[in-house]
Parts: C-alpha cells; structure tokens; sequence
C-alpha cells in the first residue's frame, strides 16, 4: 500500500489475511477434496481467472477448451476458478456458454465463493493469470504453477504476484502444458508466496 499511496499506508495496519488463513488451514484435507472432486488418481490441473481486461477468461477465453481437447480425460481433470466478479459480470448463462466445450467434457466450474478454494487445495497444477488465487495456492503446497499473463498496467511491479510471475514457466514459451508444468522449479512458487503468508497478524 505505501508504494501506492503514503497517506493511506499511514492510517492502515494489516492484522492478516483470512482466507489464506482458511486456505491453510483446510490443506490436510486434501484427500477428501479430491474424493469429493472424482479426481481419483488423475492430473488435477487448475485454471484461475482473475477479473479485468488482463484476465485469463479475457485474455485466452479458449484456452479451457483447448487445454479439454489436448489432455486425457483419463489422466488429467480440468477446472476454472473465475473470480466472483467477472462470474457477476458475464453471468451464469454467458459463461456457461463460452465454457461449453470443456465443460460438457467434464471440466469443473466450481463455485466462486467457497468451491474455489477446495479446488486450489485438491490441485496437482495451477495455471495463472496475474490475480492472487495463486498466491494461496503457493502458500498451501509446493507444486506446479504455470503463468499465462501477458503483461499489462494491472500487475503492481514487486508485489508478491509479480515475484511469482518472474519465478514461474510461461505457458507461451513451452511447446505445450505438460512441458510448461514439468519446467517448474521445486520451491519457487512458495518462496514467492512467502510476502503474503508472513503478513503480521
């Protein structure tokens, strides 16, 4: 906040986060996420969106179905988190719509108020825009994050999001997913996730 506004930072305190309190504290739950999920012993690969301009849903809105087209359904379980306001703004009919061709083989679309996170917490692989579910995914667990943004005004330059980006594989230089996830260095990602997991409570 100070290095967007010093007169603001000088009024507030930050006393923590809880939804990635919630997020932590949910994560030995893991296996029964994936059980309640169908995930069995399948690639659970996470897309979350973010809202704006700069979002995945806006930026590569056939992305899902691409991705739903190119994986076995016997290996790999696709979902989309899309954030609460651009659910709000497209509404449940026109996302549906868009979505059809990887929900209709089986993507999950869970709900953006408290399905999100459980999804994050069952995941074996994220795929991000630049909005800050990854950060609690990070947080969580030290597996595979892959990037998908491509720059842009809405991304604060040494923000813990913008550390993570720097840290992680782009999808775009990768020949496809799966050599994306496996450029992934072991530890990245949560050392990234630290700024925001040690907040002052």
């Amino acid at each position: 906040m100070a290095a967007t506004n010093q007169r603001a930072a000088r009024r507030a305190k930050v006393i923590g986060d809880l939804t990635l309190e919630r997020v932590l504290a949910s994560s030995p739950l893991r296996d029964r996420y994936r059980a309640a999920l169908g995930t069995g012993a399948r690639t659970l690969l996470v897309l979350v969106s973010t809202w704006g301009p700069e979002s995945l849903i806006r930026q590569r809105p056939g992305l899902p179905a691409r991705l739903a087209a190119q994986l076995s359904h016997d290996e790999y379980q696709l979902a989309l988190a899309v954030h609460p306001n651009e659910r709000s703004l497209l509404g449940t009919y026109e996302l549906t719509e868009r979505l059809a061709p990887a929900l209709d083989v089986g993507m999950i679309l869970p709900d953006p108020h408290e399905g999100w996170a459980s999804v994050l917490i069952a995941a074996d692989a994220l795929v991000t825009d630049h909005g800050s579910a990854a950060l609690y995914y990070c947080a969580a667990q030290d597996r595979p994050v892959v990037s998908v943004h491509r720059g842009g005004g809405e991304l604060i330059p040494g923000s813990p999001m913008g550390v993570l980006l720097d840290r992680i594989p782009q999808l775009e230089r990768a020949k496809d997913i799966v050599d994306a996830l496996r450029a992934y260095r072991p530890g990245s990602g949560h050392a990234a996730a630290e700024g925001r997991v040690r907040t002052p409570r």
